[in-house]
């Protein structure tokens, strides 16, 4: 008695889940007529249910005549149910994949953002060897001349310093513009 009742516990939960699914998802492919689709949808189940039912405990005698209606419109019926399940999951996927897509987008946006900073940086290292070295070799044109080898070298100092500090500020900003960004694409 006890297994009875488990296996029509167990088959109502299976139909009645399957049921639920089937009807969600061919309100899903019909979108347009959504209430209808959900009666119908309902009715469909209830009389597959009720058909099958009916056919086994009458197959000995019901006439040939209803086994051959009612055999392929339970067949249909199942067909029907499986469409409505294939609808909900393809739902699911495109939903899913439309918000993968999206994430994607966020990243190509976050690190074009972050390699217009990157390029600015590598516009100030490219800048930095050539002042260095006019630096340099200006120290050694007026080296000889103590009066204005100072201003001169007050000048270019003052100039390498501000492109080093420019260079600093650019580091800082890429910095904490990387981790604002990831710290959004964690929150996300």
């Amino acid at each position: 008695m006890f297994l009875a009742i488990l296996v029509l516990l167990v088959a109502l939960s299976l139909s009645g889940i399957a049921a639920y699914y089937s009807i969600i998802g061919l309100a899903a492919i019909f979108a347009a007529a959504v209430i209808p689709i959900i009666i119908m949808g309902g009715i469909l189940e209830v009389a597959k249910l009720t058909v099958t039912v009916w056919l086994h405990q009458h197959w000995g005698r019901a006439r040939w005549v209803m086994k051959l209606y009612l055999v392929p419109a339970v067949a249909v019926l199942m067909f029907i149910t499986s469409m409505g399940i294939f609808g909900f999951l393809s739902k699911s996927h495109i939903e899913q994949t439309s918000a993968n897509t999206e994430s994607l987008v966020q990243v190509e946006r976050i690190v074009s953002e972050i390699s217009e900073p990157k390029l600015a940086l590598l516009a100030v290292n490219k800048k930095l060897p050539k002042q260095k070295q006019a630096q340099a070799i200006t120290m050694q044109a007026y080296s000889n001349r103590l009066t204005q080898s100072n201003s001169v070298l007050i000048k270019h100092t003052s100039v390498s310093s501000l492109l080093l500090q420019n260079r600093m500020q650019l580091l800082k900003m890429h910095e904490s513009l990387t981790l604002q960004k990831l710290n959004l694409i964690l929150s996300s």
